[in-house]
């Protein structure tokens, strides 16, 4: 019986090598992209959940003889966004504040002169001018409170949360 030795020669070797650098070469640019799509997908998640949440503070902590209200104040300069409780008279935060993903950025929020979004005891959302948020002079909400986020890639999310309900919808993408 004949035992074939033969091995590979440097040129097949070569060939193999050249075609797993080809694959990794125009598989790894794509991975770079899924992550960073995944990451500004979590953010727009987080900010929906941290709204219901702090809806659901609201309706929970509804107590008429110490009125409690909550907003959610966003800063699109730092890239974070915070829960405030109103008690006894003044706004403390109530945890610590949430910042959004690397590369993730606010993009837009409409209105665009509006980032805090207050919470009444039944759920629904409001803006408030007023420095009193307990006394119910609630001042008329738009339809709708868009806040818009991008990454780095141009990618894009909107969360949209609906003033009479409270609550919210994730979109990929947004119109201008």
């Amino acid at each position: 019986m004949e035992i074939n030795r033969r091995g590979t020669t440097l040129a097949e070797l070569l060939v193999v090598i050249t075609v797993i650098a080809l694959a990794a070469v125009l598989t790894v640019p794509n991975i770079g992209r899924a992550i960073s799509r995944y990451k500004l997908k979590i953010a727009a998640r987080d900010i929906s959940n941290f709204l219901q949440e702090t809806r659901t503070e609201a309706i929970k902590n509804a107590d008429f003889t110490t009125p409690v209200a909550y907003r959610v104040v966003f800063n699109s300069t730092l890239g974070t966004y915070t829960r405030q409780k109103y008690q006894s008279g003044s706004w403390a935060n109530d945890g610590p504040a949430k910042t959004l993903p690397t590369n993730v950025t606010i993009g837009h929020m409409s209105p665009t002169d509006i980032n805090t979004r207050y919470f009444r005891t039944d759920g629904s959302s409001v803006l408030d001018s007023d420095t009193d948020p307990t006394n119910d002079l609630f001042d008329t909400a738009p339809a709708t409170l868009r806040i818009q986020l991008q990454n780095t890639r141009r990618d894009r999310y909107e969360v949209n949360l609906f003033s009479l309900t409270g609550l919210t919808e994730i979109r990929e993408g947004w119109s201008s």
